[in-house]
């Protein structure tokens, strides 16, 4: 109808203005020519015929909104001026970064506490395979309560033991035997004991004599005789000690086989062959052992040079190893050290427990200086020091053994490297010491006696190589 207007649809702001043409397009101000129909250009997007303005759902709160002019923008923003997010914008990346800095302190700490762990466990390793022995020969038992020597003869096939009865002290004739071994055939062939010469076996370096004491003679025994099975043989001489009251405590053997030395408590007798008969030549005094019990010890050199005596003592009275030139029997300086222990076997060197009884050294022969030291006690993880009771070097000059306490040490002699140490303790039998060691002429084989067991334990040492090295 003229002049009035039908009511326009809801939400159109151009026809609440009024006054508006009926035909006008809508949003087409007056004036204005008409807007193209629909499809008035190729390409341009049109509304189907009859489709009003789009509106928004209804609701009292829109979908969308957008912020404020003075708000920051809250939806990505690219290019240079685009700003960077940061942690307190995105609590994710604050989290991650918590959780690698907690894993990381952890790991580290897990690191600082397994080192002691994996040490000891290495160690254990060491201690309980290095340390076992090498493979046992025999053991060759006769009893009794503990041995203190070993000796084989020259061509290998025989072993003197000594031995400590059931019962008796260590040193008493009477409570002392020599075991004398068959080491082919595993057997006892021969007990020397008491007033038949238990104390200090002798090998003669050509074969033919075995040399032992009943304490106060040295007896001579021919070896053909006295390792006859079952046989009774009396000893082909005897001895006597200078003073009965004195005990032998010590025989050595020169080079030639003719010649003995004997070490009582009053000193050093020298013995030879005057026709059918043996007679002393020489005699040194040391009678500062008279009121103390010494123990003496003798050990000639390989090439029947120098002969040692422990414990010496000087005009001071001063202690230590007295050494005689044997082609001249003069007396040379009191050497400074506890006692001798083992000859190179080409003679140049003799190695001695130190004065301060911890460490052996290796002493030239005639200059009489150290040429090197070792110290066991490197290799033994006591909580005490120990001093080195015997030691042996191996007929070949490639390998030195020596025993500490109730360890046995083997060291490799080009390098002077400790290759192998392992125990002889067995406190449950009273053993506490390994008493002596001695190889084997061929160096394929190791004797070892200890305290507590009367027992001789022959080891195999024809490859010498322990079953772990220590880390």
């Amino acid at each position: 109808m003229l002049g009035m207007s039908a009511q326009p649809p809801e939400g159109n702001p151009d026809r609440q203005q009024g006054g508006g043409n009926d035909n006008q397009a809508p949003g087409q101000l007056p004036g204005q020519p008409p807007a193209l129909p629909p499809g008035g250009h190729p390409g341009e997007l049109a509304l189907p015929p009859g489709s009003g303005p789009a509106a928004l759902p209804p609701g009292d709160t829109p979908y969308l909104l957008l912020p404020a002019p003075s708000a920051t923008p809250s939806f990505p923003q690219t290019g240079p001026a685009a700003p960077q997010p940061t942690s307190a914008a995105n609590p994710w990346l604050e989290s991650r970064r918590w959780t690698l800095l907690i894993l990381g302190a952890s790991l580290a700490l897990l690191v600082v506490c397994a080192v002691p762990v994996w040490g000891f466990a290495f160690w254990s390793v060491w201690a309980s395979h290095s340390h076992e022995p090498p493979s046992v020969v025999a053991r060759l038992d006769p009893g009794g309560q503990g041995a203190s020597e070993a000796q084989w003869s020259p061509d290998g096939r025989y072993l003197a033991e000594q031995v400590t009865l059931a019962g008796a002290k260590a040193g008493d004739p009477k409570g002392s035997a020599v075991a004398l071994w068959d080491v082919e055939t595993r057997q006892e062939v021969r007990r020397l004991a008491g007033a038949d010469g238990g104390l200090a076996p002798a090998w003669s370096p050509d074969g033919l004599w075995l040399a032992t004491s009943d304490g106060t003679h040295a007896l001579l025994w021919p070896t053909v005789e006295v390792v006859a099975p079952g046989g009774n043989a009396p000893p082909f001489a005897r001895l006597d000690a200078p003073d009965p009251n004195e005990a032998i405590t010590s025989l050595a053997w020169a080079k030639d086989g003719l010649t003995l030395a004997v070490a009582d408590e009053e000193g050093l007798g020298i013995w030879q062959p005057v026709g059918s008969d043996w007679k002393q030549a020489l005699y040194f005094r040391d009678g500062a052992c008279a009121t103390v019990v010494c123990g003496r010890r003798l050990l000639w050199s390989p090439d029947g040079q120098w002969l040692l005596a422990a414990p010496w003592h000087g005009k001071d009275g001063v202690s230590g190893v007295g050494v005689w030139d044997a082609q001249t029997w003069s007396e040379e300086p009191l050497l400074k050290a506890a006692a001798p222990l083992a000859w190179s076997p080409d003679s140049s060197l003799v190695v001695v427990r130190s004065g301060d009884e911890t460490k052996l050294s290796a002493v030239r022969a005639g200059s009489w200086t150290v040429a090197w030291t070792l110290d066991p006690n490197e290799y033994l993880h006591q909580s005490y020091a120990v001093f080195p009771e015997a030691a042996g070097w191996s007929p070949d000059g490639r390998w030195l053994v020596e025993s500490a306490d109730g360890w046995v040490n083997l060291w490799r002699m080009d390098t002077r490297e400790s290759i192998w140490v392992w125990e002889e303790q067995q406190r449950s039998q009273g053993v506490y010491t390994a008493t002596s060691v001695a190889w084997s002429p061929d160096a394929q084989t190791l004797a070892v006696t200890t305290d507590g067991l009367g027992r001789v334990t022959l080891y195999d040492l024809s490859n010498p190589a322990p079953p772990v090295s220590a880390p």
